[in-house]
């Protein structure tokens, strides 16, 4: 599958670097954005809405500035930080919220357009005064959610552009730095996820995960004009566990260096556990990049039990007629791995919201979900493994 050559491709064009210069040249009091919509307009760098790119473009006149391609005139003054815009007071706390996420009454994601002021605001303090981040700030293409329901805001999510490099992610996605850099769009980040401190709902944070992995592509691709393929988000495992990813079917794939979004600097931060969520089933394919299972070339028996990929080689490509569905059997066969002669509940440590789900799981009576349908990627790998070993049988 082919895309758009990448901004920093086109302006290193010796054809295009000679028209930089030459205005640069002839406008030599002009400033850097003048030069971005410039290029812009010529060239007809626009998103897929028809928007002109000129942060991009401003991106790439600095980058190749870097690499000795032309001198740009002196950037404008750094301004003052500006403040987000917020509430004049604290939103209101929700009222005799049920205790149980099935008994919550209008439960919905509210999308926060930036021109919506008081959802915008709200949104805002939230962040600011209840996320322990206290920082509402988001990068790249952007989305905003309220948490609403009958009885007040629960809480608040944002989602940004995806983090430039990830071991942990870019290892088991599979993708090369070319392919990377081409389809890097079509990953975003759940940036913030707030449920209010004061909200105690069972299953509620999972809950609404899987009404984000329901809206975002479908909002995502109104606002700018494609789908994207994966979400990411990371985990501080020091403060929580995770399972409410884990329950909403997000697949933990690794974990952070904690060098930042950007990388390559010395650790900073905290690292944290990295998430993901494919909201299309076959972005590999889409990427020219072979299924995970194909990966992963055929061992025999006890080394792909060793293999921290194993369950997902045996099971990641069966077709359970839903992606959900598919994820919570990777899910299931990763825990029951672990210790295979015990009960579920022992492989789970009792855990509640495990054990609701493999229930819900199993109890599920479609064609769909049949013996033969759940072990039809094992079986292949199995015979795979059969014909590797040659004479051996």
């Amino acid at each position: 599958m082919q895309t758009a050559p990448t901004i920093l491709h086109v302006l290193s064009i010796p054809k295009v670097v000679r028209q930089v210069k030459d205005w640069l040249g002839e406008n030599p009091h002009a400033g850097r954005s003048a030069l971005a919509r410039v290029l812009c307009s010529t060239l007809k760098l626009q998103d897929r809405c028809g928007k002109p790119r000129e942060a991009g473009v401003l991106v790439a006149l600095r980058t190749l500035e870097a690499r000795g391609f032309w001198k740009l005139p002196p950037a404008p003054p750094t301004r003052a930080p500006q403040h987000p815009r917020r509430l004049s007071r604290a939103v209101p706390p929700p009222q005799a919220v049920p205790a149980q996420v099935e008994l919550v009454q209008g439960l919905r994601l509210v999308e926060v357009r930036a021109a919506e002021e008081e959802r915008f605001r709200t949104w805002n303090e939230l962040m600011w005064t209840e996320h322990p981040l206290r920082d509402g700030r988001l990068v790249g293409r952007q989305l905003r959610y309220l948490i609403g329901s009958e009885h007040g805001w629960l809480g608040a999510v944002g989602f940004g552009s995806c983090a430039l490099r990830l071991r942990a992610r870019d290892a088991w996605m599979g993708w090369d730095r070319a392919t990377r850099q081409r389809f890097q769009e079509r990953v975003i980040n759940m940036t913030r996820f707030l449920i209010r401190p004061q909200v105690r709902c069972q299953n509620l944070a999972s809950r609404v995960l899987s009404l984000c992995g329901e809206r975002v592509g479908r909002d995502f691709a109104a606002h700018y004009g494609f789908e994207p393929w994966l979400l990411e988000s990371f985990v501080d495992t020091a403060q929580h566990a995770g399972t409410c990813y884990q329950a909403a079917n997000w697949l933990r794939v690794g974990t952070t260096t904690g060098r930042g979004r950007s990388a390559p600097t010395p650790p900073r931060k905290t690292p944290k556990a990295v998430y993901v969520y494919e909201l299309k089933r076959d972005w590999r394919r889409q990427m020219g990049i072979p299924p995970r299972s194909e990966q992963i070339p055929a061992r025999n028996l006890a080394e792909g039990l060793e293999n921290a990929q194993w369950v997902e080689a045996e099971f990641g490509n069966v077709d359970l007629g839903h992606q959900d569905r598919e994820q919570r059997l990777v899910r299931i066969a990763a825990v029951k791995a672990q210790n295979p002669a015990a009960s579920y509940t022992e492989c789970c440590a009792g855990n509640r919201h495990e054990l609701k789900a493999y229930y819900r799981f199993i109890d599920k009576e479609e064609e769909a979900l049949s013996v033969p349908a759940i072990l039809k990627g094992h079986r292949e790998r199995t015979v795979g493994r059969m014909k590797g070993c040659g004479a051996c049988w």
